[in-house]
């Protein structure tokens, strides 16, 4: 996800962020303490980290938009990612769910 507050753009990993987590945590900006994480809100097994299947999926902040509880955004880390069967059939499940995802693809590097 882009912060702007923190002139961070979409699909690059953030300068703050550490194999611990967040080395500003107690100071971060709204838009990341809006963040909500799918897989670490126990949407996924453990094989379906965002690092392991090239994709983060995230549920908007509540109130940001009509209808924003059913809505699920999925953001390719790698190029391509969304194409794969598994990530397909992951995308389908939340679709059958009544949760509407919306993908936003990475650019070839």
């Amino acid at each position: 996800m882009g912060v702007e507050a923190l002139h961070k753009a979409m699909h690059v990993r953030c300068e703050h962020a550490t194999d611990a987590g967040c080395a500003r945590y107690a100071t971060r900006p709204e838009e990341c303490r809006a963040y909500h994480c799918a897989w670490r809100y126990g949407h996924g097994a453990d094989d379906e980290r965002p690092d392991g299947i090239g994709m983060v999926l995230w549920f908007p902040r509540p109130g940001a938009a009509p209808g924003w509880e059913r809505i699920i955004i999925a953001a390719e880390l790698e190029a391509g990612a969304a194409d794969r069967p598994d990530n397909w059939y992951r995308l389908l499940t939340w679709r059958q769910r009544g949760v509407q995802p919306v993908l936003h693809r990475r650019a070839e590097a």
